[in-house]
C-alpha cells in the first residue's frame, strides 16, 4: 500500500504539471508530533468534511501542549523559497476549542538544524473567539509583513528549506481532554513547488559512528569536601590527576567508521576519509545486506589542535536517505558514550527523524550535530567565535531492555563505572516512572523529527554545565524586599540572558554567556568537573550603579545581599557608598584556594566560597539616595564573563537599579545600561 502510493506520487510529478500543489492530498508524506508531552499526537487523513480536494488531515491530541504537522516526512525537499510569497493553509478547529496565543506558527527547517519561525504578532489573534468550528483560510507570509513576526535561528537559508512544520499551541480544553484540528489546502502561493519523495524500498548506507582509540580516562571528580570558609559549600577533588587523559603529541590514534545498511535492499559503494577538506584515504564497500555492518580504520599521528575528519560514502546504487552518507567529527572533540536498549532501538526506528531516515543512530548524531551548531552560534562580545569546543559520539553500545540505570536516560548499567568518555546517556525502552515531561521513550518519539532541547540540556550537564535556573530567585525567597530575580531570554540551560540572540521559547534557544565562558575556559581539558568555571573571577571587582535613565548613581549608600541556598536573608555582605563615578569597590571575602585540573582557580572573591551549582551566586543591591530607595541585581556569571573578556585584574560590573513598584520579578535582560 505504502509503496503503491509513493509510486503514484512519483508518476504524478513526472509530468511536472506546474499548478499549485495541495500537499494534504499526499497524506502518507506527513507526520505529526507534540512538544514536552508523553501523550502522542496522532494524525489521520479524512475523506469527509474536507475544504478542497479529496483529503484533509486530522491532527488529534489529548493535552494542552504544542502539537504539529510536518511535511515531508523524509525531510529532504531542498526547496528554494526565494520567490514564494506565502504558505496557504485552511484550518478548522474542533467546535468549542479556543485557540488563542500565536496560532498557527510555521517553522521552516533545514536538516542541519537552522530554522525560520513565522507566527502572528501578539496583537494578531487569528483564532480569538473562534469557537464555531468553521473553516478559516490563513496565508502565512514568508517575507516580512504587518501582523506577523519572523525569527531566523542558526543562519537559515530561504534557498534551502528541507521541510516545514505547522504548530498549534494550547487547546482550550482541560488537560487530558481529546481534541482535534482539521487542516486542508496546504500549498505555497505565487510559485508552484513540486516534491519528489525518495523510494524507501532501496538500500541505505548509514555512517553510524566514528570512534577514536585509544581511550583514556576523564577526570574522576567523585569526591567532594566541604570548605572551611563555608561548611555548606563543597569543592570537587580529582582522584586521578596523574593518569594519562589525552594522547601524546604524535601518538598513533585510530579512527574507526562503522557503516550499516539500514535499507531494504543490498547496497555497496566507495568510501573516502577527508581531513580538513583533503582526501587522505579511500576504498570500496562491498554490497551489504540489510542490517549488515562493516567498519573501516584510519590511523593518524595525534595533533591536539582543531581538525575536522569526515567519512563519506558514495553509494553505487539508489539510496533512500543520502544525508547519513557522511559524518564529520572534530578530532579533539569531547566524547559521549551512548547506550541503547534494544527495545528503544526498535521503537525509535518506527518514525522518521530529522535526517529523514529511520535510524536511531542518526537521531543521536543529529542531536550532537545540532549541539555543535548551538556552540558555534552562541556568540557574544567576549566570545566572537561562540563556543569553540565540539562534541562527538565516542562509544555506542546496544544492551538488553532493563539493563540501564532506572528512571530512563541513565548512561550506564546498574553498578557500572566508565570514565573513558567525557559524558554519557542512554535510551531506555520504557517511560520514566516520573510521568509526563520526564524524558521517557514516548517523549522522544513524539518529537523525533526535530532537535530535542531537553536531551541537549542533559548532555550539556554531562560535560560540566550547570542549570542556569539555579540563579533564579523566587520573590518569596527574597527576605529583603520581596522581588525575585530571573531572565528575559533564557538559554538552553534554563537561565542566563541570551540577548541579543533570538529565543524560540519552549522549542529551543542558545547557550548563555556563562555557558560559553565555561566551555571555552576548559577547552582542551577532559571533563568530570561540574560548574568549576564559576571560580574564574577578576582579582578586584567593583559595581557601577546606573538608574533606569542610564545616569550614574553617585554618592549613595549601598548594601549588597547574597543568596545562600537560593534564599536572600536580610544580612548584607557588603555595604558602603558609591563614589563620584557611581563605583562601589567590592572587598574580596575568604574562599580558600583550590585549583582544578581544568585550570580554574577558586580564590578570595566578593562572593566567598562559590557553590559550583550557583546556589549563592546572586547579589541583591539596595541603594539609597535623597530619601529614595532603589534596588537591582547582578550574578556571579557577570563576573565570570568580565574575566573571560579580559578583565582579569580589575572589573567593573554595571548594575541598573530602580525604584520598587508592583513588580514581582527583576528580569536581567530588561534592565540594561543605557548610554
Amino acid at each position: 500500500m505504502r509503496c503503491t502510493f509513493i509510486l503514484a506520487i512519483l508518476l504524478m510529478f513526472s509530468g511536472m504539471v506546474m499548478a499549485q500543489i495541495d500537499y494534504t492530498e499526499m497524506p502518507e508524506l506527513w507526520s505529526c508530533g507534540a512538544m514536552d508531552c508523553v501523550y502522542l499526537a496522532t494524525m489521520n487523513p479524512v475523506a469527509e468534511n474536507v475544504n478542497e480536494g479529496k483529503i484533509a488531515l486530522a491532527l488529534n491530541h489529548s493535552n494542552w501542549s504544542t502539537h504539529y504537522l510536518t511535511f515531508p516526512v523524509f525531510k529532504d525537499a531542498d526547496w528554494n523559497l526565494t520567490n514564494v510569497e506565502y504558505l496557504e493553509i485552511k484550518v478548522k478547529p474542533q467546535k468549542g476549542m479556543q485557540l488563542g496565543w500565536q496560532n498557527p506558527t510555521l517553522y521552516m527547517w533545514n536538516r542541519n538544524g537552522s530554522t525560520i519561525r513565522i507566527q502572528p504578532a501578539k496583537d494578531n489573534h487569528i483564532f480569538a473567539g473562534d469557537t464555531s468550528g468553521e473553516w478559516k483560510t490563513i496565508r502565512i507570509p514568508l517575507k516580512d509583513a504587518p501582523g506577523w513576526e519572523i525569527t531566523r535561528f542558526l543562519g537559515p537559508s530561504i534557498e534551502h528549506i528541507d521541510y516545514f512544520e505547522i504548530h498549534f499551541s494550547g487547546g482550550g480544553f482541560p488537560e487530558g481532554c481529546a481534541h482535534h484540528i482539521l487542516v486542508d489546502g496546504v500549498k505555497f502561493g505565487s510559485e508552484p513547488l513540486s516534491y519528489m519523495p525518495p523510494n524507501p524500498d532501496t538500500g541505505d548506507l548509514d555512517v553510524l559512528i566514528i570512534e577514536r582509540n585509544p581511550k583514556y580516562d576523564r577526570y574522576d571528580v567523585t569526591k567532594y569536601v566541604r570548605t572551611k570558609e563555608n561548611p555548606r559549600v563543597e569543592i570537587g577533588i580529582c582522584q586521578n590527576p596523574d593518569v594519562k587523559h589525552q594522547p601524546d603529541l604524535g601518538e598513533s590514534v585510530t579512527f574507526t567508521a562503522v557503516v550499516q545498511n539500514k535499507g531494504k535492499r543490498p547496497l555497496g559503494g566507495k568510501y573516502v576519509w577527508i581531513l580538513d577538506g583533503k582526501e587522505v584515504a579511500s576504498g570500496d564497500i562491498p554490497d551489504l545486506k540489510p542490517r549488515e555492518k562493516v567498519s573501516y580504520d584510519w590511523k593518524w599521528q595525534w595533533d591536539p589542535a582543531d581538525h575536522d575528519l569526515t567519512f563519506k560514502i558514495i553509494p553505487n546504487g539508489e539510496s533512500y536517505c543520502t544525508y547519513n552518507d557522511q559524518l564529520t567529527i572534530r578530532t579533539n572533540a569531547l566524547m559521549y558514550r551512548f547506550m541503547i536498549e534494544r527495545g528503544a532501538l526498535s521503537q525509535m526506528e518506527t518514525k522518521y527523524n530529522m535526517f529523514g531516515s529511520r535510524s536511531c543512530e542518526d537521531w543521536l548524531q543529529g542531536q550532537l550535530m545540532y549541539m555543535n551548531r548551538l556552540f558555534e552560534y552562541s556568540k557574544y562580545d567576549f566570545a566572537p567565535d561562540g563556543i569553540t569546543q565540539r562534541v562527538a559520539m565516542g562509544k555506542l553500545e546496544y544492551v538488553d531492555d532493563g539493563e540501564m540505570v532506572a528512571l530512563g536516560g541513565g548512561p550506564y548499567r546498574v553498578g557500572e563505572t566508565d570514565f573513558e568518555c567525557d559524558g554519557g546517556r542512554g535510551l531506555t525502552a520504557y517511560d520514566n516512572p516520573w510521568g509526563k515531561g520526564s524524558g521517557g521513550i514516548h517523549e522522544y518519539l513524539n518529537h523525533i523529527g526535530s532537535p530535542d532541547d531537553a536531551w541537549l540540556h542533559e548532555l550539556s550537564h554531562q560535560i560540566g554545565l550547570i542549570d542556569d535556573y539555579q540563579f533564579i530567585t523566587e520573590p518569596t525567597d527574597n527576605k529583603v524586599n520581596g522581588v525575585g530575580y530571573s531572565y528575559l531570554n533564557r538559554g538552553i540551560m534554563g537561565g542566563g540572558e541570551t540577548d541579543p540572540h533570538p529565543n524560540l521559547g519552549r522549542l529551543f534557544s542558545l547557550y548563555s554567556p556563562s555557558n560559553v565562558q565555561g566551555l571555552n575556559v576548559t577547552k582542551g581539558k577532559r571533563r568530570g568537573y561540574f560548574g568549576e568555571y564559576l571560580y574564574c573571577m577578576p582579582k578586584q571587582s567593583a559595581l557601577v550603579i546606573y538608574d533606569e535613565k542610564g545616569q550614574l548613581v553617585t554618592d549613595a549608600e549601598i548594601q549588597v545581599f547574597q543568596t545562600e541556598l537560593r534564599v536572600i536573608e536580610n544580612k548584607p555582605v557588603h555595604k558602603g557608598k558609591t563614589d563620584s563615578k557611581g563605583r562601589f569597590a567590592l572587598k574580596n571575602r575568604p574562599a580558600g584556594r583550590h585549583t582544578t585540573e581544568t585550570g580554574c582557580v577558586l580564590s578570595d572573591n566578593p562572593f566567598g566560597p562559590i557553590h559550583v551549582v550557583g546556589l549563592n551566586g546572586v547579589f541583591l543591591i539596595i541603594v539609597k539616595k535623597d530619601n529614595q530607595e532603589m534596588y537591582g541585581f547582578t550574578c556571579v556569571t557577570e563576573f565570570n564573563t568580565a574575566w573571560a573578556g579580559g578583565q582579569t585584574e580589575k572589573a567593573e560590573i554595571p548594575v541598573v537599579v530602580k525604584v520598587k513598584g508592583d513588580e514581582r520579578v527583576y528580569l536581567a535582560g530588561e534592565y540594561k545600561v543605557k548610554h
